[in-house]
């Protein structure tokens, strides 16, 4: 747990080294709609809206997410008995050496193009669980352990963006002028 934590205090502490902010993830990912020159003042507000609440909200995802493979990770393998406390042991070490992974991120957004660098760090950080799952779990063969392993990160990332887009559209409904 503390080398989580530390991963992503160095993480977070790697966007005031280059300038940057957390938003600038969202806005230099190509979802940034001030680029559009046919945008209305509103929607350039709410995607800054949207940018600033991500940003705020980071911290707290980045915690919730390791809560996500833990569960994930002990429903993939009920047969270790091990508790779901354990599975969040190695939850907690994946998820922060995969922070240490995303400083590229960080380096990247500053210096040169996001777009192609955060597909590859999205693709690295499946790659680096797969490894990871593979000398965690023993049991069956290889290709199997590695498709579990995709499995759990896939759950975990489907289910963490489910909840993002509902927070997103409760934030929007909660703001219907953002929609005129």
């Amino acid at each position: 747990v503390g080398f989580f934590f530390i991963m992503l205090t160095v993480y977070l502490l790697s966007f005031k080294v280059f300038n940057l902010e957390l938003s600038d993830l969202v806005t230099r990912s190509g979802f940034d709609i001030n680029l559009n020159e046919k945008a209305s003042e509103k929607q350039v507000r709410f995607t800054v809206q949207i940018a600033e609440m991500f940003a705020y909200s980071f911290k707290a995802l980045s915690f919730f997410t390791v809560f996500l493979s833990g569960f994930f990770i002990w429903l993939f393998n009920r047969y270790m008995k091990h508790n779901i406390v354990e599975h969040l042991v190695f939850a907690f070490y994946t998820d922060g050496f995969i922070y240490l992974l995303n400083i590229g991120q960080v380096i990247t957004i500053r210096f040169n193009d996001y777009i192609f660098f955060g597909i590859f760090a999205f693709m690295l950080n499946f790659v680096y669980f797969a490894y990871a799952y593979t000398t965690y779990d023993r049991k069956g063969s290889i290709f199997r352990r590695i498709l579990k392993a995709f499995a759990i990160r896939m759950l975990v990332t489907i289910t963490l963006s489910m909840i993002v887009i509902v927070g997103m559209l409760i934030y929007g409904f909660t703001h219907p002028e953002l929609f005129e």
